[in-house]
């Protein structure tokens, strides 16, 4: 799974993209934004070590939810 943002016509992917949703959801969340003195490269494991045990640690999801109509416009397909 690969998250990606759009904010203000830049695009970020992978941990720059959690990052950038961190910072878009204040405090505390706004705090993991000291990771980015870690190398992108390092970060970007971390996530992909992440993605591969999310469905160990949280298990899989039993269905797929439909966003509000509010929300539905705002993603991409």
């Amino acid at each position: 799974t690969v998250v990606v943002v759009r904010e203000d016509g830049e695009r970020f992917e992978q941990s720059a993209a959690v990052l950038e949703l961190a910072r878009a959801l204040g405090w505390p969340w706004r705090a993991a934004l000291v990771l980015r003195l870690v190398p992108r490269r390092l970060r970007d494991l971390g996530y992909d070590s992440v993605a591969r045990r999310r469905r160990t640690w949280f298990g899989p999801a039993d269905a797929c939810g439909v966003p509000p109509a509010g929300l539905r416009e705002r993603l991409l397909d």
